[in-house]
């Protein structure tokens, strides 16, 4: 027998089937349910806190302009923004 080798049958070591069965039980990770879908609409970001800041330090409703920018480009995935349905609607269903 050698220094530091257990003594008696490695045999004796081994699970049985029903320990295995329970260790693979207990061992096995959760399963992760993904977040709800966002629903609705939402801005898509990520926005620029100074671009947001700039938008509201300027006269009038030009931080609601540019909130409706933001949407608009979010929703157009990368294409040229239109303003003229956004001043009719303000990007939401509402007429401004």
């Amino acid at each position: 027998m050698c220094p530091g080798e257990p003594e008696g049958d490695l045999g004796s070591y081994r699970l049985t089937s029903n320990q295995a069965a329970k260790l693979a039980e207990v061992s096995r990770p959760s399963v992760r349910s993904r977040p709800p879908r966002q629903t609705g609409m939402f801005l898509k970001g990520p926005i620029s806190w100074a671009w947001l800041q700039a938008a509201g330090r300027l006269p009038g409703r030009a931080f609601h302009v540019a909130v409706v920018i933001q949407l608009l480009a979010g929703m157009s995935k990368g294409a040229p923004v239109s303003l003229a349905s956004a001043c009719a609607t303000g990007g939401d269903g509402r007429t401004w």
